[in-house]
């Protein structure tokens, strides 16, 4: 069976996750997080420069990859002779031949294995490329032949993933420049990819990225850089598409840091104090997490907050049931006797599990409100804020809130004052 070339370079990833990992971290050292101590030097500090030879060699990891690479010598005839070649120390020109001759010759292989070998082969050689030419090596790429679908260019495309690694802003200007060329799909595609190694490099290239994007998707993050100036890019970012993710790490680094940097942005777009309690929830128990969401929830405008609870409330993942009552129950003691317990009450309530557990509507925020007349209160509102989305109940979601009212103990006439309002003919109230 042939398997088209795309698709192949998928295989190069699931197959030999591992090892492609090895090999990138050999000539890509891990700016945030290095492999091995001697990785931590940037090899190429200012792309175009005079320097760009300058490198601070990682050798131990130099010599897994080159061990690795030498080991796959033998297991397929096609690419024997080209995996036993030492790529560090080929010389640019060789490192050109040899990265033409597979990229030409890419989709002529029937092996997968001898397809898998090659992928690895390029991704190396390119990266070893880049780092010793930066943008000379991607005006040489450009020019070789389309070879896989008149779009791709496999050795272009891979030192355009090096250049990314060090500088996506220098990626992101080859990548629009290449639309013409190459087509939206492709641009679209390569800006993506551009975006979420951007993270790990600094606040300005993500910036830059964002700034050629149309439409800039949630971002995806390999690695977020240790030194990523959150302030900078808060303060300068026109998206919040990356936002969210940003104040769910930073908070579970330091939450007070996270607070101080996000909260400027929480009056407009509330929904980050989930975010913020996400990452919050990794480093505290349940206890720990309340007690600093009930206290920080005082500080935002008395309009935001039912959205902030709401957030809160709903964040992700999805807990088991149990861990999931055990949270409310921390949060509710937590909120005690604020004017807001009842609204995170009403957020908390399932109607129905998500996770696939089976059990019933959790009703642990609920009961532990202190009078019927308060349940109704919870419920109507749950009702009236999140039935508009779909356009009213449908059955299944409201038999859990007729197995909710009977749980609570409802009355008739509590329960009445509830089902009058199962798909309101009006806008939503608003807000508390």
């Amino acid at each position: 069976m042939k398997i088209h070339p795309i698709l192949r370079r998928t295989v190069v990833a699931a197959a030999l996750g591992g090892l492609l990992g090895l090999g990138l971290r050999a000539v890509l050292p891990d700016r945030g997080h290095p492999a091995f101590p001697e990785a931590s030097e940037k090899r190429v500090r200012s792309i175009g420069s005079d320097d760009v030879q300058s490198r601070g060699h990682n050798t131990i990891a130099r010599q897994h990859t080159l061990t690795a690479l030498k080991s796959m010598a033998g297991i397929d005839g096609y690419v024997a002779p080209e995996v036993g070649m030492n790529i560090e120390r080929m010389s640019s020109a060789e490192l050109r031949d040899l990265l033409r001759r597979l990229d030409t010759n890419f989709s002529t292989v029937s092996s997968t294995t001898a397809t898998i070998l090659r992928g690895q082969i390029l991704v190396v050689a390119a990266a070893e490329l880049f780092h010793r030419e930066g943008e000379t090596a991607l005006n040489w790429a450009s020019e070789l032949p389309l070879t896989i679908d008149g779009v791709h260019s496999l050795a272009f495309d891979d030192l355009l993933t090096a250049a990314m690694r060090i500088d996506p802003a220098l990626a992101c200007r080859w990548i629009v420049a290449g639309r013409e060329k190459r087509g939206q799909e492709w641009t679209e595609e390569k800006l993506t990819a551009a975006y979420n190694h951007a993270f790990g490099v600094s606040a300005q290239g993500v910036l830059e990225v964002e700034r050629a994007m149309p439409a800039v998707s949630t971002p995806y993050p390999h690695r977020i850089a240790e030194d990523f100036d959150f302030r900078s890019y808060l303060a300068n970012t026109k998206t919040s598409s990356g936002t969210a993710l940003l104040a769910t790490y930073l908070a579970g680094q330091d939450p007070e840091e996270a607070w101080s940097a996000m909260q400027p942005r929480l009056g407009e777009n509330p929904y980050l104090f989930g975010a913020l309690c996400q990452g919050v929830s990794y480093r505290f128990d349940d206890a720990g997490l309340a007690k600093w969401a009930a206290e920080k929830l005082e500080a935002l405008p008395l309009e935001a907050r039912a959205t902030a609870l709401s957030s809160m409330a709903m964040m992700s993942p999805v807990l088991s049931p149990a861990a999931q009552r055990s949270r409310t129950k921390a949060c509710m003691e937590a909120l005690a006797g604020t004017a807001e317990q009842w609204i995170y009450a009403a957020c908390a309530f399932r109607p129905i599990q998500v996770n696939g557990s089976g059990e019933g509507p959790d009703v642990t925020g609920l009961s532990m409100l202190e009078s019927e007349e308060t349940q109704v209160r919870a419920l109507s509102w749950r009702i009236r804020r999140f039935g508009q989305y779909s356009k009213g109940l449908n059955d299944k979601v409201w038999e859990g809130y007729e197995s909710a009212m009977d749980q609570l103990g409802f009355t008739e006439e509590a329960k009445e004052k509830v089902r009058e309002i199962k798909e309101p003919a009006s806008p939503p109230a608003e807000d508390p």
